[in-house]
């Protein structure tokens, strides 16, 4: 994650997946998005796919935390912070989400 605000507001934040990291997701969904009849196939993808996603997530989730300042004293209407996000990335993450959803519903639905 990069940030480009040195000390200004807004304070920007640039989220940046490691390509490591998505590539394994991207072969993780690739693998794993078939919803089948039998459980524990559903299941095994399913964990599978959380385990791809997981640290993604803790990236996506650092960069949209706000940050720990006081904001009582900035006047309504101004931008505090903003998050840029690559689109391709966040794309990829919807679709794991997307399948996990499908899948959670067949495992516990």
């Amino acid at each position: 994650m990069r940030s480009d605000n040195n000390g200004t507001l807004p304070i920007v934040h640039e989220v940046i997946y490691p390509d490591e990291l998505l590539h394994i997701l991207k072969d993780t969904i690739d693998k794993n998005n078939q919803i089948y009849e039998d459980y524990s196939k559903n299941k095994i993808q399913l964990d599978y796919l959380i385990k791809a996603l997981d640290p993604l997530l803790k990236i996506r989730e650092e960069g949209l935390t706000f940050p720990n300042i006081d904001i009582t004293q900035i006047p309504d209407g101004n931008t505090v912070k903003e998050v840029k996000l690559d689109i391709r990335d966040e794309k990829l993450i919807f679709k794991c989400i997307d399948i996990q959803q499908k899948l959670l519903a067949k495992v516990f639905g």
